[in-house]
C-alpha cells in the first residue's frame, strides 16, 4: 500500500473503528467497494486494535517520527512539566516520562497524551473522561492523577504518578514466588479496584500489564482509559456499549464484555479471576490466540476454562507439588470469580479478597461446598498444635485416673493395718484433741480475716459505683438541663471540665473497669460538642473537638471489639464517627470524612435493628446518609444529591414510624432542607425553594413551642437563609428575587444577632452573624442603599477576620472571609472607588486560590475565584492597567478550565468559563473606548472583545435548563450586547 494513501486509510478507520462488527462489514462493503487491497489493510488494523495492539494513528505517528528524525515533544514544555523521553504507547494515547520544570520542587511523573491523528471528538471525551475518573481516585494501590492540560494545539494531557515498576506477573516470576506470596500481593490490587467500585468506576480492562508492581513490592493499578462510570448521570453515553465491545483484552475480559454487553463491578471480579489464574499457573485461562470478534460470542458461551491445578505446567520441576497447592480450594475460589454467569461469581471484589485471606489463615472458603469433614480438616490444620496438647492432656487424665484406681486398690489393703492401729491411735487422741481445737482458733481468725477483706472489697467497689454515678449525674443530668439554655457555653465547659478532671483521676485507680471507660469516653464526647461542635453552641475550637472525639472513641475500641452488639456501646460509637466526619468535612478533609461516615454505616444500621422502637437508633443510619452528603455537597453534587434524597426517604418513613417524636421532626426540616442543597447545585432551582419552604415551616413550628432553645432558633436561622438564597443570592444559582432573598435574610439575620447576645463565648453564633450579614449585603442592592450594603459587608469582614485568626484552620470562615472581601471590591468598584476595589479584589482572590489548593475540586472556590477575578479585571481595566487586566482575565480563563478536570459539574465549569471570557471581553471594551486609544489599536480591541463575548455566548447558550434561565439571563444578555457593540463600532 502506498505511503499516499495512508490518509484515507486512517479516515476509514477512525470511522469505523467504534462501530459495531457487523455494521463495520456493512461500512467496508460500501466504502471499498472497488479496492480489496484497501480493505484488507484496514480489515488488518481494525483487528489490530481490537487485540488491543497499535492502532492507525501509532502507525501514522511512528513513521512521522521516522521522517522527521524523532519525537518532537522530547524535550517540550507541557505546563510545569518537560518532556524527557517516550515510555510506552497505547491505542489512544503515548506516555512519556516527564519532570517538573520550575523551581517548587524535583518530581518524575508519567504523561499520557493523546497521540496525533486521534483527537477526534469522541477520543477526546473519553481521554477527558479517563481524567475525571482518575481526579476522583485516591489509593495508594492506584497511580494517582497529579496535574492536568492541554497542549497548545488541542491535545488534552494528564500527568500521573509515575511507577518504576515491573508488571506483576514478571515481577512474581523474577522473585520465584511460592503460592502464598502471589496471593498476598494480589490482595492489595483487589483493594484498589474495590475501592474504585465503591466510587462508582468499573476498571473493564484489568490485566497483568496494567499492574505495576514497585521495587518495594507495593502494586499500582494503571490505566483507566476504558473505565466505566455506574453513576449515569456522571458518564453521559462515553463509555456506551458500543465503544466498550472493542476497548477490552480479550484473553481477561468477562464473558459479557465478549458478547459486547455492558461491563458491570461482577465483570471486573472475573478479570480479577483470569489475573489470578495466570499468576498461579504461568498460563492463560483460555488457550490458544485471542479470539477475533466473530470468535468471542463462542468463546464466551463455552465453559472452556481448565481448573489451575490441571493447567500448571507439567514439563516443569516442582509441577507436583504445585498442583496439590492449587487443588482444592484455590481451584475453587478462581473458577467461582470466573464463573460463566455474573450472578454465580463473587457479588463483590471484597467477596473474592475475603475467600483469598480465608484460604491463607487456613480457614474454610465461602466458595467451597460445606460439609462437616472439611470444616472439621480446617480446623485440625489452623489448631494442629492446640489439638496436639490437647489428646497429651487426654492421655494425662487417663493415666491419672489408672494411677487413682491403683492407689485405691492399695489403700483397701492397708485398711486392716489401720484397724490394727486403732487402739494405739486413742491413746494419743487426747493429745490430738487439744492441737485440733488451737487449729479451729486459727481457722476462725483467718475466716474473719476473710470476711473484713471481703467486706472492704464490696465497699470499694461500692465506692466506685457512687463516684461514677456521681460523674454522669454532674455530666449527663446537669449538663443537659443547661446546654440549650441562652448564655450556658461557660457554664458548660466549666461543668464537663470538672467532670473530665475528676473522672481522669478516677481512672488511674480503676483498671480497665468497663463502666468507668463508658463514663469517660461520654465525657470527652461532650467536651468535644462544647469545644468545636459545628452544629450546635460551641467555643469554635475544631481541633479540640476532634482530639477529645478521637480520645472517646480509643477509650470505646477494646469494649466494642468485645461486646459487638450490645446497644450501648453502639450508640456513643455511631455517634463519634458522625461528629469526627463533620469535622474532617468542614476541615477540608471531604475523602477522610466520607471513610469515617460510611465506616459506621453499619454499626447504625444494627443498632437500629437492635433497637427498633427506639426513635434515636432508629434514625442513626439516616442520619450519616444527611451527613455524606454534606461532606460530598462541595465535591460531587450528583453523588451528594443521591445521597440526601436517600436520607430524605429514610426520615420521611420514620415519621411514620414515630408520629410524635419532635427530634424526628427534626431531623425530617434538615432531610428537607439537604434535598434542596443538591437540587439547587443541580440547576433545579424551584424544587430546591419547595424543599427550602417546607424545612422552615416544620421548623417555625419547632421553635414556637421552644421559645428558649437556642439549637431550635439557629434551625430555624438557617432554613431562613437557604431560602433567602434560592431566592436571589447572587453567591449561587437564584430565582433574581433580590427583595424576597433581603426579606429572608433579614429574619435570619434577627435570629442569629439574638442567639449571639444570649451568649457571646459561643463562636458558633458569631459565625451565624458574620455569614448572615454578610449574605444581607451581597444581595443586589439599588444605587441608594449602596453605601449600607458596604457598611454591612464590612463589618462581616471584621467579624470573619477574628473568627480566623482564633480557627486558622477552618476552612468555612475563609471562604466565607473571602466572599465578603469580594463583594467590598463589587460596592467600591461600582461607587467609583477603584484602588480601594483593587486591593479588596486581590485579598479574596488570595483566598480563594489558597482554598484551590487544598482542594482542587472545591466547586464554591471555583464560583467565588471566577467571580472576584471578573470583578478585579473590570478594576483594573478601568484603571488603565491594560496588562494585568488582560494577564488576570487569562488566568481566570484558564483556572475556569481547569474546573473541569476536577469537577463533574460541567455545566458550572461551563458558565465559569462563560464569565471569564465575558470579563476579558468587558476590558477590551473599556480599552476600546478609552479618549487614548489609537485607531488601529480601537479596532483590535473591538475584534477581540466581539471574539471573547461570542465564545462566552456559546458556553452559556449551550448549558442553561428551564429552571436556571434566570442565572443565565444576565451572563447572556451582556454576551449579545457586547457583540452588537463591537459590530456596530468595526462597521
Amino acid at each position: 500500500m502506498p505511503t499516499d494513501d495512508w490518509g484515507k486509510i486512517q479516515k476509514l478507520f477512525l470511522a469505523a473503528v467504534d462501530l459495531p462488527p457487523v455494521e463495520q462489514r456493512r461500512f467496508l462493503d460500501g466504502a471499498c467497494t472497488d479496492d480489496p487491497p484497501l480493505r484488507r489493510e484496514i480489515e488488518s488494523l481494525l483487528a489490530s486494535d481490537r487485540n488491543g495492539e497499535q492502532s492507525i494513528a501509532a502507525a501514522v505517528a511512528g513513521a512521522a517520527q521516522d521522517l522527521l528524525g524523532g519525537d518532537p515533544l522530547i524535550g517540550a514544555r507541557l505546563g510545569r512539566w518537560r518532556v524527557v523521553r517516550e515510555i510506552g504507547r497505547g491505542g489512544m494515547g503515548t506516555v512519556y516520562l516527564a519532570t517538573r520544570d520550575d523551581d517548587d520542587y524535583q518530581q518524575q511523573a508519567a504523561i499520557k497524551l493523546v497521540k496525533e491523528g486521534m483527537d477526534t471528538a469522541q477520543l477526546l471525551d473519553r481521554f477527558r473522561h479517563e481524567r475525571q475518573i482518575l481526579a476522583n481516585l485516591n489509593h495508594p494501590n492506584i497511580a494517582r492523577l497529579i496535574d492536568g492540560g492541554s497542549t497548545e494545539q488541542g491535545r488534552p494531557y494528564l500527568v500521573m504518578e509515575y511507577v518504576e515498576g515491573r508488571p506483576i506477573d514478571a515481577w512474581l516470576k523474577e522473585r520465584e514466588a511460592g503460592v502464598e506470596d502471589r496471593c498476598r500481593l494480589f490482595l492489595p490490587v483487589c483493594d484498589a479496584v474495590s475501592y474504585a467500585h465503591r466510587n462508582l468506576v468499573v476498571h473493564r480492562d484489568l490485566k497483568p500489564s496494567n499492574i505495576l508492581v514497585a521495587p518495594d513490592g507495593l502494586p499500582k493499578l494503571l490505566d483507566f482509559g476504558v473505565a466505566k462510570l455506574l453513576a449515569p448521570d456522571r458518564d453521559p453515553g462515553i463509555t456506551a456499549a458500543g465503544s466498550e465491545f472493542r476497548a477490552i483484552t480479550p484473553d481477561y475480559a468477562s464473558p459479557e464484555q465478549l458478547l459486547g454487553l455492558p461491563a458491570t463491578t461482577t465483570s471486573d471480579v472475573y478479570s480479577l479471576g483470569a489475573i489470578l489464574y495466570e499468576l498461579l499457573t504461568g498460563g492463560k485461562p483460555r488457550r490458544g490466540r485471542s479470539p477475533s470478534s466473530e470468535d468471542r460470542p463462542r468463546v464466551a458461551g463455552a465453559d472452556e476454562i481448565t481448573r489451575p491445578s490441571d493447567a500448571a505446567p507439567a514439563h516443569l520441576p516442582g509441577t507436583a507439588r504445585l498442583r496439590r497447592r492449587l487443588a482444592g480450594d484455590l481451584d475453587t475460589i478462581v473458577l467461582m470469580a470466573m464463573r460463566q454467569e455474573p450472578e454465580r461469581r463473587y457479588p463483590s471484589v471484597d467477596e473474592f479478597a475475603a475467600d483469598l485471606r480465608r484460604y491463607l489463615a487456613g480457614e474454610p472458603v465461602v466458595a467451597r461446598r460445606d460439609s462437616v469433614a472439611y470444616r472439621g480438616g480446617k480446623f485440625v490444620r489452623r489448631h494442629l498444635l492446640g489439638l496436639a496438647m490437647l489428646v497429651l492432656v487426654a492421655f494425662s487424665l487417663l493415666a491419672g485416673t489408672a494411677l487413682a484406681v491403683m492407689q485405691a486398690r492399695r489403700a483397701d489393703a492397708a485398711r486392716s493395718v489401720a484397724d490394727a492401729q486403732r487402739q494405739a491411735a486413742d491413746v494419743a487422741r487426747q493429745s490430738a484433741e487439744r492441737e485440733h481445737d488451737a487449729a479451729n482458733r486459727e481457722r476462725d481468725a483467718a475466716l474473719r480475716d476473710r470476711i473484713r477483706a471481703e467486706s472492704e472489697a464490696r465497699l470499694a467497689d461500692e465506692r466506685l459505683a457512687q463516684m461514677v454515678a456521681l460523674a454522669n449525674h454532674s455530666l449527663f443530668d446537669i449538663h443537659s438541663q443547661i446546654e440549650r439554655l441562652p448564655g450556658a457555653t461557660e457554664a458548660r465547659r466549666g461543668i464537663v471540665g470538672t467532670t473530665l478532671q475528676y473522672l481522669e483521676e478516677l481512672s488511674k485507680t480503676a483498671g480497665d473497669d468497663a463502666p468507668l471507660r463508658q463514663a469517660l469516653a461520654a465525657a470527652y464526647l461532650k467536651l468535644g460538642d462544647v469545644q468545636g461542635y459545628p452544629f450546635g453552641p460551641s467555643l469554635g475550637d475544631a481541633a479540640g473537638a476532634l482530639e477529645s472525639y478521637r480520645r472517646a472513641a480509643d477509650l470505646l475500641l477494646p469494649l466494642r471489639r468485645s461486646r459487638p452488639r450490645d446497644p450501648g456501646l453502639l450508640r456513643p460509637w455511631v455517634d463519634l464517627q458522625f461528629r469526627i466526619g463533620l469535622l474532617l468535612g468542614a476541615k477540608g478533609q471531604v475523602d477522610r470524612a466520607v471513610d469515617c461516615l460510611t465506616a459506621a454505616l453499619p454499626d447504625a444500621a444494627l443498632l437500629g435493628k437492635l433497637c427498633p422502637d427506639d426513635t434515636d437508633a432508629a434514625s442513626r443510619e439516616a442520619v450519616l446518609f444527611k451527613a455524606i452528603a454534606v461532606a460530598l455537597e462541595t465535591r460531587d453534587a450528583a453523588t451528594a444529591q443521591a445521597w440526601s434524597q436517600r436520607a430524605l426517604a429514610a426520615f420521611e418513613a420514620l415519621a411514620v414510624r414515630f408520629p410524635k417524636s419532635e427530634t424526628l421532626l427534626e431531623q425530617l426540616a434538615d432531610a428537607h432542607s439537604r434535598a434542596g442543597v443538591g437540587l439547587n447545585q443541580t440547576g433545579n432551582l424551584r424544587g430546591a425553594l419547595t424543599e427550602y419552604r417546607l424545612s422552615a415551616e416544620v421548623r417555625e413550628r419547632l421553635a414556637s413551642a421552644h421559645p428558649n432553645d437556642v439549637a431550635r432558633r439557629r434551625d430555624l436561622m438557617m432554613a431562613y437563609g437557604h431560602v433567602a438564597a434560592v431566592l436571589g443570592d447572587p453567591l449561587v444559582l437564584n430565582l433574581g428575587d433580590s427583595e424576597g432573598a433581603r426579606t429572608y435574610y433579614q429574619k435570619a439575620a434577627d435570629l442569629a444577632v439574638q442567639n449571639a447576645d444570649a451568649d457571646r463565648q459561643d463562636l458558633t453564633a458569631l459565625y451565624d452573624v458574620a455569614a448572615v450579614m454578610l449574605r444581607l449585603g451581597v444581595v443586589d442592592a439599588p444605587p441608594s442603599g449602596l453605601d449600607r450594603s458596604l457598611e454591612t459587608l464590612r463589618k462581616a469582614a471584621e467579624t470573619l477576620e477574628s473568627l480566623v485568626a482564633r480557627s486558622p484552620s477552618d476552612s468555612r470562615y475563609k471562604s466565607q472571609l473571602a466572599n465578603a472581601q469580594e463583594f467590598i471590591g463589587e460596592r467600591l468598584r461600582t461607587l467609583g472607588r477603584l484602588p480601594e476595589a483593587i486591593a479588596s479584589y486581590r485579598q479574596a482572590l488570595a483566598g480563594g486560590e489558597s482554598a484551590l489548593a487544598a482542594d482542587p475540586a472545591n466547586r464554591s472556590a471555583y464560583a467565588q475565584t471566577t467571580a472576584t477575578s471578573s470583578g478585579l479585571v473590570r478594576a483594573l481595566a478601568a484603571s488603565g492597567e491594560r496588562v494585568e487586566a488582560l494577564s488576570q482575565a487569562r488566568a481566570a480563563i484558564a483556572r475556569a478550565e481547569a474546573c473541569s478536570a476536577h469537577s463533574p459539574e460541567k455545566v458550572s465549569c461551563a458558565r465559569y468559563q462563560a464569565i471569564a471570557r465575558l470579563a476579558l471581553a468587558a476590558a477590551y471594551r473599556i480599552f476600546a473606548l478609552a479618549p487614548s486609544a489609537q485607531p488601529d489599536q480601537c479596532e483590535s480591541d473591538w475584534r477581540e472583545a466581539r471574539a471573547a463575548a461570542e465564545r462566552a455566548l456559546r458556553d452559556t447558550a449551550a448549558n442553561p435548563g428551564s429552571e436556571s434561565a434566570a442565572v443565565y439571563a444576565p451572563l447572556l444578555a451582556e454576551a449579545r450586547d457586547l457583540i452588537a457593540e463591537s459590530a456596530e463600532h468595526l462597521r
